[in-house]
């Protein structure tokens, strides 16, 4: 598989979404995705999908890295 070049990406993920469902699919019926699918990307700098909201989540992460950080460096605690 190759995200490149678009490679089986689409046969991978209908094999990923039958395992995950227990759909059984068998390779005669995967086949028919054999072809490559090509995406072009624009790639710039803009941060034109940028959000308040996506601005909001990523600060509640670095928040929450900062607290697993600061426990590990305490040490932890066991109860038996």
């Amino acid at each position: 598989m190759s995200a490149k070049s678009g490679e089986n990406v689409l046969k991978t993920f209908y094999r990923a979404a039958s395992d995950a469902t227990g759909v059984k699919l068998y390779d005669y019926e995967l086949a028919v995705h054999d072809k490559v699918i090509k995406a072009y990307v624009q790639k710039d700098n803009s941060d034109e999908g940028r959000t308040a909201f996506a601005d909001e989540i990523e600060a509640q992460d670095r928040e929450a890295e900062m607290r697993k950080q600061q426990s590990a460096e305490k040490g932890c605690c066991a109860i038996s």
